[in-house]
């Protein structure tokens, strides 16, 4: 299913290989696929974009307060909760 450009709910014809989604990823289906704009909630892009700039401006204060925040959000497994770990141990001490 999809959109048109009036809004309309209309049947969307997908170019799908011999395949079809076979290999694909969850969030490449839902962005590609169900047309979701973003994969992730709005809160963790505005936390994140906080952090990233808390970093580039080296505000010690703010780069802790959002790392903690992103680590309490992020899945157990997530590979970006070692790299944020990582940016953030000079800041810690």
């Amino acid at each position: 299913m999809g959109k048109d450009e009036r809004g309309n709910t209309i049947v969307k014809k997908l170019q799908l290989g011999k395949f079809g989604l076979q290999g694909w990823t969850l969030e490449e289906i839902m962005k590609d696929v169900m047309e979701m704009p973003a994969v992730t909630s709005q809160l963790y892009q505005e936390t994140l974009k906080r952090f990233d700039k808390a970093m580039n401006q080296e505000e010690q204060n703010l780069i802790i307060e959002q790392y903690y925040l992103l680590k309490e959000m992020l899945h157990p497994e997530n590979p970006l909760r070692k790299l944020l770990s990582i940016q953030v141990a000079e800041w810690e001490a």
